[in-house]
């Protein structure tokens, strides 16, 4: 059936993209169809926000609707966001008012098509990914090193303030 690449899916084969990254775009596809046609249709009951994530061999693939966020942590470069999706708090807080919790602007499932990206990268050894939602990162986690990339170091740089920028 990985033959022929449509009769597979009920949604047309990207080729910009791997066999793997089209199937995981389709799934998501589906749970749309399904949250909106089972949930949403007449009134909004249900929606998500969402990040699912395969590897296949090398190829690390994920699709993403709003939050979290991703970062990439490899040896010998910074934290380097991979998937961050803004939300509302940036709309409706003042810059000197911080938001207690990001507030969503891309859901699954409110309308018949939904708006999410695709992508991949190849992973290398020891690679890590980071998932975070939050609506500001501190400007330190940006020059974070591979000693701090554990729990401890983590915790600590997120959740303490950011002096730099008031909206924590």
């Amino acid at each position: 059936a990985r033959g022929d690449l449509d009769a597979t899916s009920p949604f047309e084969f990207l080729t910009c993209l791997s066999p793997e990254a089209n199937d995981l775009r389709a799934s998501v596809m589906l749970a749309n169809d399904k949250i909106f046609n089972e949930e949403n249709k007449h009134e909004y009951s249900t929606a998500c926000e969402l990040v699912v994530l395969a590897q296949v061999n090398a190829e690390v693939i994920w699709v993403q609707v709003g939050q979290p966020g991703l970062f990439l942590l490899r040896k010998g470069s910074p934290p380097l966001p991979l998937g961050t999706h803004l939300d509302l708090a940036l709309d409706v807080h003042p810059i000197d008012t911080p938001a207690d919790s990001p507030l969503p602007a891309s859901l699954l499932g409110l309308h018949k098509t939904s708006n999410f990206s695709v992508h991949s990268i190849s992973a290398q050894k020891n690679d890590k990914i980071l998932l975070t939602t939050r609506t500001y990162m501190p400007a330190k986690f940006y020059s974070l090193n591979e000693s701090t990339w554990n729990l401890d170091g983590l915790v600590q740089t997120l959740s303490h303030e950011n002096t730099d920028n008031p909206c924590r």
